[in-house]
């Protein structure tokens, strides 16, 4: 198969945040040479899924880079643009990095910031660097998307995959047991040398729960009732916990209750179902046990030492986790994983691949037939017909719009040139209203959008011109929604655009 496909490995290993920013950092300083600083402006847009955050790894890697107090954060949301642009025209002048993320929930604010970080100056500070964080969205513009290093980030497909990314971004120096965080950074006292195999192990069997509870989510709704949000930062947060358990062992023996319990806090947050709670707590239990772990607490040295236990759905010739806390040993241990995930491992039983597959493929047989349908309403569409039929409305419009003072044209004609695309409902009260005024144009309907053109933006607080101002946004927004849609008829009857479920609802209205 590799030989066919010119490929490597079928499972090549995961690019960590650090050498894709570490490679992308070199690049960028290469063209920086050669194009004056144009490298320094190109944005790094993060298209992101559920439950995957880069900004942690940004993080760690802009503390080893330009220090973390130089990593600007802002998240996007009501009343942060004038934040994220200040910020955008400092870090410019200073170097500093600067991080917008969610920006899938301001896409009308997006413009803006295109044209702030085309209209940045050219002497701006060689080291500044621009991140983007957003989930895949409809309408985010596309030239940004064009003038931006795009990386899809996610969660990496397969327990063996994301075993390999979570030691990937964890450092040697976590996994030895000499910095307090599992980003790589911080210092504490040293965890002392006989309980490093043990915490080492523990952080093992953390990573490999946060694998599989990930990777359940591929059997909503058996392995769960929707799709749960276990992110980073989950693990993170019990890596610490993991961590601070495991150092402070001594002779009365490790707290398990206290680890399990915290650790359910921590994931157990984002489950809302009764079931899937004691889904998750069985799967705790079954895999922080003490028969899993080959480096035994400080109680359990003069026992007898018994056959470890293989994990949940591995095979009786699994090898034994490493007593060390080199990282190195780890990840040639989670090599050695099989790279297809039995069902067992989940808990799951055996013919659930038969269920899924099912599903899948009723989903694909709906989205086949959607997509015929709308194949053959366009097969069935005659332009020569549409032109025939909607031509006198069409030129009516025109004669209305001709008619319309400068800045009302104004309005109208970049609400047309945006060809909008409401929803159907939208479009066919839109398109009613537009035959009503074509129909006749000296009629109410007509009135109320030359009003429009006429009103005072201004005027005082009394009751009669607080009335009047509201009529006239509301006779704005009409007639900016009748002109897109109008706008839309004609792109398609005159060949411009292909035709649409709304633009035919609305031709069909009128």
């Amino acid at each position: 198969m590799c030989q066919l496909l010119h490929l490597p490995n079928l499972s090549p290993p995961p690019l960590s945040m650090r050498q894709l920013l570490q490679k992308t950092s070199e690049s960028m300083d290469s063209n920086h040479e050669s194009s004056a600083g144009a490298a320094s402006v190109e944005p790094v847009l993060f298209v992101t899924t559920p439950g995957a955050d880069p900004s942690q790894e940004l993080a760690a890697f802009a503390e080893t880079q330009v220090g973390r107090d130089r990593l600007h954060e802002v998240a996007m949301g009501q009343g942060q643009a004038e934040v994220a642009l200040q910020l955008l025209k400092e870090c410019t002048r200073t170097g500093d990095w600067l991080l917008l993320k969610n920006l899938h929930l301001v896409v009308s604010w997006l413009p803006l910031l295109e044209k702030e970080v085309h209209n940045l100056p050219p002497d701006r500070h060689e080291g500044f660097r621009l991140f983007l964080t957003s989930e895949p969205h409809g309408k985010f513009p596309a030239t940004l998307l064009e003038s931006s290093l795009k990386v899809v980030f996610e969660a990496p497909p397969g327990i063996k995959m994301n075993l390999q990314h979570t030691y990937a971004s964890w450092s040697t120096d976590f996994l030895a047991g000499t910095t307090a965080a599992a980003t790589g950074t911080g210092t504490v006292q040293p965890v002392p040398a006989q309980l490093v195999p043990l915490r080492a192990q523990l952080l093992f069997l953390l990573a490999w729960f946060n694998a599989v509870i990930q990777e359940r989510r591929n059997y909503v709704p058996y392995g769960w009732s929707t799709a749960y949000d276990f992110s980073v930062a989950d693990l993170r947060a019990g890596a610490d916990v993991v961590s601070r358990i495991a150092s402070s062992t001594d002779q009365s023996g490790m707290d398990w209750q206290q680890l399990l319990g915290l650790l359910q806090v921590i994931y157990g947050g984002r489950v809302d179902a009764e079931h899937d709670a004691r889904v998750l707590v069985a799967h705790l239990k079954a895999i922080f046990t003490l028969d899993l772990l080959t480096a035994r607490p400080p109680t359990t040295t003069g026992r007898r030492q018994q056959q470890q236990q293989r994990l949940p759905g591995l095979s009786q010739t699994a090898t034994p986790l490493p007593l060390t806390g080199a990282k190195q040993d780890w990840q040639a241990y989670v090599a050695t994983l099989p790279d297809t995930d039995a069902p067992e491992v989940f808990g799951l039983p055996a013919n659930i691949e038969r269920a899924v597959a099912l599903g899948s493929s009723k989903r694909l047989l709906a989205a086949l037939r959607q997509m015929g349908t709308a194949q053959a309403a366009a097969a069935a569409f005659d332009r020569q017909v549409w032109a025939d039929q909607l031509q006198p409305l069409l030129k009516l419009w025109d004669q209305l719009v001709s008619t319309a003072p400068p800045g009302l044209r104004q309005v109208i004609a970049a609400a047309s040139s945006a060809v909008a695309r409401p929803a159907s409902a939208a479009a066919r009260a839109a398109a009613v209203a537009a035959a009503a005024v074509a129909a006749n144009p000296g009629g109410p309907a007509s009135r109320d959008v030359a009003a429009t053109s006429s009103a005072s933006a201004g005027g005082s607080d009394g009751p009669v011109e607080s009335f009047v101002g509201l009529e006239r946004q509301f006779g704005m927004a009409l007639l900016k929604q009748i002109a897109g849609v109008m706008g839309g008829i004609k792109a398609v009857v005159t060949g411009d655009a292909s035709l649409s479920a709304s633009v035919q609802a609305a031709a069909s209205a009128s």
